[in-house]
């Protein structure tokens, strides 16, 4: 309770825990890229980042809170480094890094330092990074790590020159429009929506970019590098449906919206439709969504009606008319007729959240990735949780370690179905990239997802 002058605030309950780590992000909510710095030597420890990758074998300084009490009685006095004798484990891009020092910082009373070496055969520039102290799972960040030299770039990512801009007083204007068919699977609930979304945003400094969770990976904004996988928590209170937990948000509202004008239209052999910007509490937004229901396709058992499908294999293409942010632009695409498909989905009917999850699949070409989001709900608990994963589709396997699921609920109930899902979806490696007034990168991609109701335990 808190105590203002004679005023008593009503009590809350509060639990209390000998530790639970969490680390610092740029974006100061516990996702996206986080706070660590590459050592070099005590006098040269740049901040991790896009332009000052990590490599494997370099000591990393990794910085957050909640590793657990000190003597109160010295750290009133200052800072109290020291090795703590806890269980540290630092997982980079999923694999087991070696911790040196784990304890507070020799700098700041209460906050917390966690060294460790970069694992062997880690690359990408949002390599996942979880931290689990004593079996407890904190936030996952992510970090830039290049096999040789300071710069990290991915082909469907920013580039180095996109990245430089921004330092030298930028701003970087990205547009990111994607299509996707979701088919969904859930008891005699059968069936399948064709959907779209895009997104004009403006990052006006390295601190902006930085504070973002990735941007497009093929579509999967949000989304770790591949090899790699991300969680999140969401609300799921009373009055939240099943499928509202079906795919969890790993975005965050990082810059500022672009008016990319009034419509976005899609068209193909099946005719055109149109993508119309959001307008939010009066305001115009760089949001662009089907207004008020699907590109295509239907659920009726789950009350969604049935429309003709628009999002069939072949070519379709995107415009935009442009508006005071973005000028006018066209964008192609071919939405494959083959592409990486859930080889053991049948087998996998319930998950216990205390032993790994291996999905499989065949097929899927050379440009494609794989992504599989978990997610798992209670009402009873307000709440859910996500994992999301992402794979070059010629692996075709990825093991999901416990771990990344131990904060995630047992699955509560909904729409009398179970509030679990797995979702398989596959995408293009390489977005389609266009031109246009205003901006500096244009992406345009599809993604197709296998939506399956799968209880967690």
């Amino acid at each position: 309770m808190v105590l203002n002058g004679t005023l008593v605030s009503a009590p809350v309950p509060v639990k209390v825990v000998a530790r639970s780590f969490g680390i610092f992000t740029w974006n100061q909510a516990g996702s996206g890229p986080m706070i660590v710095q590459n050592f070099i030597s005590s006098t040269n420890t740049p901040t991790n980042g896009l332009l000052e990758a990590a490599n494997p074998g370099q000591t990393e300084i990794l910085w957050g809170v909640g590793l657990g009490a000190v003597d109160p009685a010295a750290e009133i006095a200052g800072p109290v480094p020291g090795d703590m004798p806890i269980t540290v484990d630092v997982y980079v891009g999923g694999k087991k890094a070696n911790v040196i020092y784990r304890g507070r910082s020799g700098c700041c009373a209460g906050i917390d330092q966690i060294v460790f070496t970069v694992p062997a055969g880690v690359e990408g520039c949002y390599v996942s990074v979880g931290v689990v102290v004593n079996g407890v799972l904190s936030n996952v960040g992510t970090m830039s790590i290049a096999s040789s030299g300071k710069v990290c770039a991915e082909n469907s990512r920013l580039s180095s020159a996109d990245i430089s801009k921004v330092q030298k007083a930028g701003p970087l204007n990205i547009g990111d429009i994607q299509v996707v068919r979701f088919n969904l699977t859930a008891g005699s609930i059968q069936g399948s929506v064709d959907d779209g979304n895009g997104s004009f945003r403006r990052y006006a400094s390295t601190a902006e970019l930085m504070s973002a969770a990735p941007h497009s990976i093929a579509g999967l904004r949000g989304t770790a590098s591949p090899g790699s996988c991300v969680t999140t928590t969401f609300d799921f209170g009373n009055g939240k449906g099943a499928l509202d937990a079906a795919i969890p948000d790993f975005q965050d509202p990082a810059g500022s919206q672009l008016d990319a004008g009034a419509n976005l239209t899609l068209s193909n052999s099946k005719g055109t439709k149109q993508l119309p910007r959001q307008l939010f509490n009066g305001f115009v937004d760089g949001y662009y969504l089907p207004d008020g229901t699907f590109l295509g396709g239907g659920v009726p058992a789950a009350g969604i009606p049935l429309t003709p499908n628009f999002l069939d294999p072949g070519a379709i293409t995107l415009t935009g008319s442009g508006g005071p942010g973005v000028g006018a632009f066209s964008a192609n695409l071919t939405i494959p007729s083959t592409f990486a498909t859930w080889s053991n989905q049948a087998s996998i009917n319930g998950v216990s959240r205390t032993q790994d999850l291996t999905i499989n699949w065949s097929g899927g070409g050379s440009n494609e990735l794989v992504a599989v989001f978990l997610a798992s709900a209670d009402s009873a608990i307000g709440s859910g949780a996500g994992v999301a994963c992402v794979e070059r589709a010629s692996v075709g396997t990825m093991t999901i370690p416990a771990f990344l699921m131990s904060n995630m609920p047992a699955s509560g109930t909904a729409d009398g179905l179970r509030v679990g899902w797995i979702t398989f979806g596959t995408t293009l490696a390489q977005p389609t990239r266009f031109n246009a007034t205003g901006l500096d990168l244009g992406y345009f991609n599809w993604l197709t997802a296998q939506i399956k109701n799968v209880p967690f335990q």
